[in-house]
């Protein structure tokens, strides 16, 4: 998988309210034994299962119930890792967080370890 479907892959299934698009697009993604990692709240999910369920629980909170928006701005690929700029943001636009991911892929382009850190 190329980086850049990969990346839009993965900012739609933190976006998408649809729960069984959420679940194909965590495992088009992510390889099963996946690991992420987010800065700050130092917090580690293991496992495909993991990971789905955070990302589906930030969308209840932060999509659906605060009326959030994740987007993704710059993007750096390096060999099997990629190096990716976001932000979050409200219904108006004002940009609340950013942030910057680092992952790393496997063979077949799936995300093997993903290190979330967040500014302000």
């Amino acid at each position: 998988m190329e980086a850049k479907e990969l990346m839009g892959d993965l900012l739609e299934a933190w976006r998408t309210h649809d729960d069984e698009r959420r679940h194909a697009l965590v495992h088009n993604v992510f390889a099963e034994s996946a690991v992420h990692h987010v800065a700050g709240e130092n917090l580690r999910f293991s496992g495909i299962d993991e990971i789905e369920a955070n990302i589906a629980q930030v969308n209840k909170e932060q999509i659906q119930g605060a009326g959030f928006v994740f987007g993704f701005g710059n993007t750096v690929t390096n060999h099997d890792s990629i190096q990716q700029e976001w932000d979050i943001a409200d219904a108006s636009g004002n940009i609340l967080r950013t942030g910057r991911d680092f992952l790393i892929r496997d063979d077949a382009g799936k995300i093997t370890a993903l290190y979330m850190f967040g500014g302000a």
